[in-house]
């Protein structure tokens, strides 16, 4: 399979980082910490999931590894 380097980082398994939502006041407070992070994204109120690049919507050929399924694993 090929995939595109933005479904590896979607969907791809692994754990690159720590992923948290934060309010626009404490991001400021955390800018003058010597922590690095990096913004990807922001959670709006809407229905369900929509994730976007460059203002396009990306809809992921891959799924991810589901940690809660009762299935086991074909893998």
């Amino acid at each position: 399979h090929h995939f595109e380097f933005r479904e590896i980082q979607l969907g791809g398994g692994e754990d690159y980082g720590l992923l948290f939502t934060i309010d626009e006041a404490r991001e400021k407070a955390l800018r003058k910490m010597d922590i690095p992070y990096w913004i990807i994204g922001n959670v709006q109120a809407s229905e369900g999931l929509v994730i976007t690049s460059e203002g396009r919507i990306i809809t992921p050929k891959i799924d991810g590894f589901d940690h809660f399924s009762v299935e086991p694993s074909s893998q």
